[in-house]
C-alpha cells in the first residue's frame, strides 16, 4: 500500500469523494498519515472506505426525482 497503490487510495481525496461527503477528508489525512508513518496500520479502514467510494462511482444512487422521470419517460410511472 506504500507504494503500487498509492495512487489508488489518493481516491479518498479527490474532489468528487469530498463532494460526496461519505469520507470526512481531514480523518482520511490523518488515516493516511497514520498508515504511511508506520505509527498505526490502518490498512482495513482505508480499504473500507475505498471499496465504498469505488462502489459509489460504478453504482451511482439515482436521486428520487431522477428515478420518477426516468420512470415516466418510459411510460412506467409510479
Amino acid at each position: 500500500m506504500r507504494h503500487e497503490l498509492k495512487d489508488l487510495i489518493t481516491t479518498l481525496t479527490e474532489l468528487q469523494t469530498r463532494q460526496r461527503g461519505s469520507c470526512n477528508a481531514n480523518g482520511v489525512r490523518r488515516l493516511f498519515d497514520e498508515r504511511f508513518q508506520r505509527r498505526r496500520d490502518r490498512s482495513v479502514c482505508i480499504w473500507c472506505l475505498l471499496a465504498l467510494e469505488l462502489w459509489h462511482r460504478n453504482f451511482p444512487v439515482a436521486r428520487p426525482f431522477e428515478n420518477d422521470q426516468a420512470q415516466a419517460a418510459m411510460g412506467e410511472g409510479i
